[in-house]
């Protein structure tokens, strides 16, 4: 099942859209540095996107949150927000969002993906330890083609 996680530090609001993008918007994909714009990739209409709310208030769309977490539901996450273990502590996870994408919304489908969704906070357990997982939340959100935009507030 396509899953992807974001750095809980590095989002402007601690709030996460889900949404079919109503315009093209740019994505800095893993691995593309902020310095190469050039080499940033856009959205298309309609494709389903997450992205960090940001200032709802802002004057500017750059400022108003339009930056793409991902593209294509999980399938292709962004830089600013990855996962990381760096060597130096300052800069290292400490705190995640991990998202799991079902496509079946049938019984069976859900099912799945809470099996899917216990199975990888196992695997972190037995990685980090039961002391380094202190919440763990599985929450079910829907959002149906046209549904308009799911949000998910980080604030649990």
């Amino acid at each position: 099942m396509p899953h992807g996680g974001f750095d809980v530090a590095s989002l402007t609001q601690g709030t996460i859209v889900l949404h079919q993008a109503q315009q093209e918007y740019a994505f800095q994909p893993l691995g593309v540095p902020a310095a190469e714009p050039e080499r940033f990739e856009q959205t298309s209409v309609g494709e389903y996107i997450y992205r960090d709310l940001g200032d709802a208030d802002a004057a500017d769309a750059a400022a108003a949150g339009t930056r793409v977490l991902t593209r294509h539901l999980n399938y292709r996450d962004g830089e600013a927000t990855k996962i990381c273990d760096e060597a130096d502590e300052a800069h290292s996870t400490r705190d995640f969002v991990l998202f799991v994408e079902a496509l079946d919304a049938s019984a069976a489908g859900r099912e799945k993906l809470k099996r899917t969704a216990e199975d990888l906070e196992q695997a972190y357990v037995a990685v980090y330890g039961a002391d380094s997982v202190e919440r763990s939340y599985v929450r079910i959100v829907e959002l149906e083609k046209g549904a308009g935009v799911a949000e998910l507030a980080l604030d649990w």
